[in-house]
């Protein structure tokens, strides 16, 4: 909601850091454009991050900020300035390739951390109130 917000008032945001210059501020609306549309991934791996911390799993989340950085936005941005053509969109670009492959990332990460603990703690919390359970319904 927030981003199409953003989006909706660009142009005028966008004077606040143009400092008069109507190229930068034509490069600040292009790549603004580019990230707003990742933000949802974004999200996604923000709220997979917490889950993580409050898990512990703080090795997890060093692989996804990390993964995030120097897996899929300085080589994605590398490339793009050296096998193609885009210039200054590619900065638009690399942010949402890079906030698009982090969610994907990280709600394969959460799925899988998610069956684990199913798999080891919530089964074994059902087997053993199980008795309680089936006790309190025949009362």
């Amino acid at each position: 909601m927030l981003s199409a917000l953003e989006l909706w008032q660009l142009d005028w945001l966008a004077r606040l850091f143009d400092s008069g210059s109507a190229d930068f501020h034509r490069q600040i609306v292009m790549v603004y454009r580019y990230e707003a549309l990742g933000a949802v991934p974004l999200g996604v791996n923000a709220a997979v991050l917490a889950l993580l911390y409050g898990l512990g799993k703080t090795e997890l989340t060093l692989l996804l900020n990390f993964a995030r950085v120097f897996v899929f936005r300085i080589p994605v941005f590398w490339l793009l300035q050296h096998a193609t053509q885009l210039g200054e969109k590619s900065a638009g670009v690399v942010m949402l390739v890079s906030n698009l492959s982090s969610g994907l990332f990280a709600a394969l990460i959460c799925a899988f951390v998610i069956w684990r603990y199913r798999k080891r703690f919530i089964k074994d919390l059902f087997r053993n109130n199980l008795c309680n359970l089936t006790c309190l319904f025949h009362l």
